[in-house]
């Protein structure tokens, strides 16, 4: 019998576990900014939440667009969204079905975790994201 203590097998792993602590999270609907945020959740000893729609209805929605031609901001945004496994992603699609908004494919599409994601339509470049992207 062989056995080996390494501290990098934990440098590995904790990565890994925050990583995937994160992504079932969001597949319940629930957005985590980062890992140090479920680092420091583990210290909480109150959780308070407003009552606000994401947490009375369980899911998230678009409610206002904001732009100079709505339409074509939903109809570009739903095109990258569509490739995107985010929540928020699912939320502008499920928006723009409602609205009849006609399913584009972009080119190019890159997603960048935690930032955004960034294709091409109509020869244009476009970026959804946070202004980190």
């Amino acid at each position: 019998m062989l056995v080996v203590a390494c501290p990098c097998a934990l440098a590995i792993a904790t990565p890994v576990a925050m990583v995937s602590a994160i992504t079932s999270a969001n597949k319940q609907g629930v957005l985590v900014k980062g890992s140090t945020h479920i680092e420091q959740l583990a210290k909480a000893v109150v959780v308070a939440f407003d009552k606000t729609g994401t947490l009375t209805m369980g899911e998230l929605e678009v409610s206002k667009i904001i732009g100079n031609d709505p339409n074509d901001v939903l109809r570009c945004a739903s095109a990258l969204e569509s490739k995107s496994e985010h929540s928020i992603g699912r939320a502008i699609s499920e928006r723009a079905q409602k609205e009849g908004v006609k399913n584009e494919t972009p080119s190019g599409f890159k997603s960048y975790p935690g930032k955004g994601v960034v294709a091409t339509l109509d020869n244009k470049t476009i970026c959804i994201g946070n202004p980190d992207l």
